[in-house]
């Protein structure tokens, strides 16, 4: 009897680890690099109803934060480095469907910004 629950116990921990894993990699996710030289004053990324904004993100920081998919929509990017310069582009495509998607925004000398995009463990 006692080995019985011990085996179901094992089994228990292990469908939780399973089930977390797999809500972790179908979770979307973007990912905010900044390599402008310069603290990112503040940035706003908009997609599927979801923005979110960050502030004061030092030169070679990196923050993420998690985003949903309602419908077809782009990433919109606005914001303003510590010298003033703005931050301003439209970037990738969203669908329902999508699952586990990364979205990684780069920002760069002058405000541009670097763009890739792709699912979780892919």
């Amino acid at each position: 009897m006692k080995q019985r629950l011990e085996a179901v116990g094992v089994l228990l921990v292990v469908a939780s680890i399973g089930l977390c894993a797999l809500f972790h990699a179908s979770q979307h996710r973007l990912i905010l690099a900044n390599c402008s030289g310069q603290t990112i004053r503040v940035i706003t990324i908009s997609v599927g109803g979801t923005s979110l904004t960050f502030n004061n993100v030092k030169s070679g920081a990196s923050v993420s934060g998690p985003f949903s998919i309602r419908g077809d929509d782009h990433f919109q990017v606005r914001g303003e480095l510590a010298d003033q310069t703005k931050v301003d582009a439209d970037c990738g495509y969203v669908t329902n469907g999508m699952y586990g998607e990364r979205a990684r925004f780069t920002i760069g000398a002058n405000g541009n910004v670097e763009f890739n995009q792709g699912r979780y463990g892919a």
